[in-house]
């Protein structure tokens, strides 16, 4: 499908042909993915008659005898051998006469000129001899005829000019030189048939029949009440119909585990071809495609050349042939200046990314495609069908790798884990076993990620192993003795197991380093009260509520220790204020976060920057410095949106600058798309959206329209530009 004008002038050539006209040779041209294999299948089939699929071919059959070259069939530069090749394929079927093989071609050990005679003489007398016409339908067509020598591909084309024997339907990526170089025998000689990318109408045709062959109805009523999600799916995909059909497989089977083992297994298999075209290409438009591959926004000439280091120029000539190619396309939408570039094949650009830099880089799209498809309660369900797994398979590394790039696309799509570690998702979920897994996965890599061992200790305790949380805290103050933080922590756990010599040891360790640390006062008092030492106790309380006389745990304990002994007005009044500093026994985390973004919003709509940027600073330190790292993200995104509505864009650029001066780098990552916005807001220069990439300019979209409060997408100045 989608194809209908091509084929119908496909049909035109064999009707033609078979009618005594002139043959008119074709190239399909077109990147992975186009369908190209795909109609030269159907051009075979249809005249073999194994298959019931184009009826106008299937009636020529009688005028032809097909032959479907291999997609990767290797021929050596030699007209000898590539009808060598031709009669391995030639039908051997009882409806077709017996095709005599040349007797130059028995018991052949070397080729010489007589054999070379021999094989361009089969080639002209075939119809001659066997009354039909050799159609020959030739995949990858330029690695073939680029291979022969120039004498060779004359003695083709002169085969091609003057019988009507032969008759060449071939296909190839892209126009190559030895069809558009004047220089060449071939020069302009084949009629070019491109094959261009589905229109949206097209995506959504095809995706309804695939769901048709599937017999899935229930699937056909999800399309049909997803209008906009095929729109977005389509931008994303570039209207590539094999990544179409990769992404509609994982929709019938409504796996969200399986995209990225598709969509890699994909592009590695393509990683041949497009390493054979990167080679193929000069160095300095080798250097243009990569520098436009590793780009985060569309290009235009003159930030290539700076990139790539080469004379504007020279850029612009180079991107004129790679145009002319069919590497790249210009971009630039209608009625503006500016030029934009970016890389012809959506596969192409996939797989050029996924190897940029060291190793592979996680695909945007797989990401892209999860937030548009999946609900947030089936990406939900599937986070859980996944840290589930992780446990089932942590004994197996290859299978843990895969869980675990799975969890990684599956939480970035996911609003509130977006941005969050794979631990800590696994650990708010509470699925502590899961977290443990990642934890020691990641520690199997980084023995000595600090932070990782105490969070590792943390979950044990748990899961209810406080032997090994104690282990885990051990090696963390092997590699920091000095933290009085985890001393004291490794003081409770001690506790916890009844050593409590070792808990007081602990403690004492960590006040010997900060004798003003609230925290080990703490738990040296609750360890002197559980070996029956309550006057030890009461001090050790009582320092800790000098450092921090607000601590209503502190002081619920001192409260319990006064009753003990008998002293009840004091145990009283210690309780008393332990409640009314928190009725609920439950420390206010998120009221504290909430708390300062209230703070920072509204100071920031009231024109008071310097203390809305101290409360960015606050919140900036609190929901990073604690277990819960990038708990308050989405604090972070709707506070900025509340900013911009109000158009305080000035501010917002000092915001994000605050950000970047922290060394939150992901953080500044989520946020980079209000420096966009606000560059879009200050200059109404709509070449800032026009410019981005596909999965970019979709999340700026959707921001912007939030934003606006636009109801009609037409309304939105990114649409409408």
């Amino acid at each position: 499908m989608g194809r209908d004008r091509d084929i119908s002038r496909i049909e035109n050539i064999l009707k033609n042909a078979s009618s005594g006209r002139s043959l008119s040779n074709s190239i399909l041209i077109g990147p992975k993915g186009i369908g190209k294999t795909h109609i030269l299948n159907i051009i075979y089939r249809s005249i073999r008659g194994n298959r019931k699929i184009n009826d106008k071919i299937a009636d020529l059959k009688e005028r032809f005898t097909p032959v479907l070259f291999s997609e990767e069939e290797y021929v050596s530069g030699d007209i000898t051998k590539f009808v060598l090749t031709i009669l391995r394929y030639l039908p051997n079927s009882k409806d077709n006469k017996p095709i005599s093989i040349p007797k130059e071609f028995i018991n052949l050990t070397r080729i010489t000129e007589k054999e070379r005679a021999a094989a361009v003489s089969f080639l002209k007398t075939f119809k001659e001899k066997t009354g039909k016409i050799l159609l020959l339908l030739i995949d990858n067509f330029n690695d073939i005829i680029e291979k022969f020598t120039r004498e060779d591909q004359s003695a083709l084309r002169d085969v091609l000019m003057t019988t009507d024997s032969v008759l060449i339907i071939g296909a190839a990526p892209t126009l190559f030189d030895g069809i558009i170089n004047y220089d060449k025998p071939f020069y302009n000689f084949f009629e070019v048939i491109r094959l261009r990318d589905f229109s949206y109408k097209e995506t959504t045709e095809l995706l309804y029949r695939f769901a048709a062959i599937e017999g899935n109805d229930e699937l056909i009523k999800k399309l049909e009440n997803s209008k906009s999600k095929i729109e977005a799916i389509h931008r994303l995909t570039g209207g590539n119909p094999r990544l179409i059909q990769t992404l509609f497989n994982i929709v019938v089977k409504e796996d969200a585990a399986s995209v990225e083992d598709m969509l890699i297994k994909l592009l590695d298999n393509l990683s041949s071809y497009f390493r054979e075209r990167m080679r193929d290409l000069p160095n300095q438009q080798m250097e243009i495609i990569d520098v436009m591959a590793r780009a985060e926004t569309l290009l235009t000439p003159t930030e290539i050349a700076a990139a790539a280091h080469l004379p504007v120029n020279t850029v612009n000539s180079q991107l004129t042939r790679l145009e002319k190619s069919g590497y790249v396309k210009n971009v630039t939408p209608k009625r503006k200046r500016t030029v934009f570039y970016d890389i012809n094949e959506r596969l192409f650009s996939l797989w050029r990314q996924m190897r940029v830099d060291a190793g592979r880089k996680r695909l945007s799209l797989i990401v892209r495609f999860y937030e548009i498809w999946f609900s947030k309660e089936e990406l939900q369900l599937h986070l859980d069908k996944i840290l589930k797994e992780i446990t089932e398979k942590c004994a197996d590394e290859c299978q843990l790798s895969k869980c675990m790039d799975n969890l990684y696309y599956i939480k970035e799509a996911i609003p509130e884990f977006k941005g969050k570690g794979e631990a800590l998702i696994a650990y708010q979920k509470g699925n502590y076993k899961a977290t443990i897994v990642i934890l020691k996965k990641h520690l199997m890599k980084n023995p000595n990620d600090y932070e990782a061992l105490l969070n590792l200790g943390a979950v044990y305790l748990m899961e209810g192993q406080p032997d090994k949380a104690i282990a885990a805290y051990n090696k963390a103050l092997e590699i920091n003795p000095n933290d009085y933080e985890a001393s004291s922590n490794l003081g409770a756990l001690y506790s916890s197991t009844g050593e409590h010599d070792k808990a007081i040891e602990a403690c004492n360790k960590a006040l010997e380093i900060n004798s003003k640390y609230d925290g080990a006062w703490y738990n040296l008092g609750n360890a002197y009260s559980a070996t029956g030492r309550p006057h030890k106790a009461i001090a050790a309380y009582i320092k800790a509520l000098e450092f921090d006389p607000e601590n209503y745990r502190t002081l619920n304990n001192l409260g319990v220790i006064y009753l003990i002994i008998g002293q009840h007005k004091k145990g009283f009044n210690a309780l008393l204020s332990s409640i009314k500093i928190q009725p609920n026994e439950k420390l206010p985390l998120n009221g504290m976060f909430y708390l300062f973004y209230i703070t920072f919003v509204h100071e920031a709509i009231k024109g008071n920057a310097a203390n809305a940027l101290y409360s960015l600073q606050k919140m900036i330190e609190v929901s990073y410095a604690t277990i819960l790292k990038k708990e308050m993200q989405d604090f972070f995104v709707n506070s900025f949106k509340e900013i911009a509505k109000s158009k305080k864009y000035n501010f917002l650029r000092q915001a994000l600058d605050e950000v970047k001066k922290t060394g939150e780098d992901e953080l500044y990552e989520l946020l980079r798309p209000f420096d966009i916005i606000v560059k879009y807001y200050e200059t109404k220069d709509e070449n800032v959206i026009e410019r981005l990439k596909p999965e970019v300019r979709l999340i700026v979209d959707e921001i912007m329209k939030e934003i606006e409060g636009a109801a009609d997408t037409e309304s939105s100045p990114i649409e409408s530009s």
